[in-house]
């Protein structure tokens, strides 16, 4: 897949519109195998003093991101975040990560708890959510009036009923660590935040009493306390990018069996990964304007 005339224009608007460079990261999921292209691209156009990336992602593998993130963080004094549509799940961790996003009218974040896959008798796995586990107690009492530890028990034992005890100690370890990350994440964008403040930014977007489907508004991140800002102009440009995910990536726009997932952008040179339905793996390809 190759950018067109007007997707290259983007790229070089946004740079004028914002006197930064401007990074394309549209990723159906984020994954580890990204990685390499987006580094030799990054060390292709060095360290910036402002790097604005747009970001366009359903989510992805939380360590993944992760490194992202940070691999991100380390180009530049200041990083923003541009989305003009779908930053859910892994791309909202990876949010926390930016000294400032500019969130479009149609910019989608969502809660970062992760989930448990289990087998229950032999049926179709199943999926519980951290957030699922956690507000059991509240419902147990709320609807029923069964006391906190009544309700922690028997929601064990249900859990336990379905998944193996390691497992379920997996689980929490996973939770844990989308704690330790996200807070990683924030730490330099929001060094002069308390870090009790910080915490508690981390337990809304984990937990808040939302399903995993919510979708955040730019507007209430703002509310949160992350640093999100409007800019009109700037939206408009990037909004090019949200098309393009929609019309020409991910499996749902295959061409002759194959499809791209991943683009990664810059003024020079973009590169798109291509898979292909025969499950041969997947391979990059490099263009420029």
């Amino acid at each position: 897949m190759r950018l067109n005339d007007a997707e290259w224009a983007a790229i070089r608007q946004i740079e004028q519109l914002r006197g930064s460079r401007v990074l394309v990261l549209v990723a159906t999921m984020i994954d580890r195998d990204l990685l390499p292209a987006l580094y030799e691209t990054c060390r292709a156009m060095g360290r910036q003093d402002t790097l604005d990336v747009v970001l366009l992602t359903r989510g992805g593998v939380v360590n993944d991101a992760r490194r992202v993130g940070l691999l991100l963080r380390s180009l530049a004094a200041r990083l923003t975040f541009i989305v003009p549509h779908h930053c859910e799940s892994s791309g909202t961790l990876l949010a926390l990560a930016a000294d400032e996003i500019i969130a479009g009218d149609l910019a989608i974040f969502s809660p970062i708890d992760p989930h448990l896959i289990g087998e229950s008798g032999g049926a179709a796995a199943s999926s519980l959510s951290w957030l699922d586990v956690t507000t059991f107690p509240a419902m147990a009492r709320e609807w029923f009036g069964v006391e906190p530890r009544a309700a922690g028990m028997a929601l064990l034992e249900l859990l336990c009923g379905s998944v193996s005890a390691q497992a379920l100690t997996m689980f929490y370890r996973i939770s844990k660590e989308m704690q330790a990350t996200a807070l990683e994440m924030a730490a330099h964008p929001m060094r002069h935040v308390a870090l009790e403040a910080r915490q508690g930014i981390v337990a809304e977007l984990m937990g808040g009493q939302r399903s995993h489907d919510y979708a955040f508004t730019g507007s209430e991140l703002a509310q949160l306390g992350l640093a999100v800002v409007r800019d009109p102009s700037v939206e408009d440009a990037a909004w090019v990018f949200a098309k393009m995910a929609s019309e020409r990536m991910g499996g749902a726009n295959r061409v002759d069996g194959e499809w791209c997932d991943v683009l990664v952008a810059t003024r020079d040179e973009a590169r798109t990964r291509v898979r292909s339905a025969g499950g041969a793996g997947a391979c990059w390809q490099r263009s420029v304007p």
